[in-house]
């Protein structure tokens, strides 16, 4: 297994190493994520292009986030909001497959999103916390401040995802 750091600080991507047939393959490191209260979500997308996010849990209760891709192509957007990171405001786009045994640690106070490459997408999603509506904050997908690039516009959107604002940075 390797870890890549990316431009954004605390951001890492695990490629794990491509197991013989019957052996056994080990993904992620879950060291971090050993507490009473880890949350494990899995969100399966039936169709090709559509897209969550992003989102972010504020403090106290702010997540480290692991994602891996389980079935499918999945393209993972991360948006730094942390005031004090030499990154914040910075945005970092990758493509992930699972064929590729590849996983992403989004550290605390980094917004994300993700937009399903292939149809029949799963995505396993552990969170170092559980979720708290409350503390749950929305950023609009396309908030021209940040210019995120995606590699296509989504297909399929929640009305929830859909109706997200622009990021009031003032409030950050």
């Amino acid at each position: 297994m390797s870890q890549h750091a990316t431009p954004i600080a605390g951001l890492l991507l695990t490629n794990g190493a491509v197991a013989a047939p019957g052996a056994p393959q080990s993904l992620f490191e879950t060291t971090p994520f050993i507490q009473s209260d880890t949350q494990l979500q899995l969100w399966r997308e039936p169709q090709a292009r559509t897209l969550r996010g992003l989102r972010v849990q504020q403090a106290p209760a702010a997540q480290t986030l692991l994602l891996t891709p389980l079935t499918g192509m999945v393209w993972i957007m991360v948006l730094d909001l942390r005031r004090n990171s030499h990154s914040f405001c910075h945005w970092y786009g990758v493509e992930m497959q699972a064929s590729a045994a590849q996983s992403l640690c989004i550290p605390p106070g980094c917004a994300h999103g993700f937009l399903t490459l292939a149809a029949d997408t799963l995505l396993l999603s552990m969170a170092s916390v559980k979720d708290e509506p409350l503390l749950q904050r929305g950023i609009r997908w396309d908030d021209a401040q940040f210019g995120m690039a995606w590699p296509y516009p989504p297909e399929q959107l929640s009305d929830l995802d859909g109706g997200l604002p622009d990021f009031p940075l003032a409030h950050l």
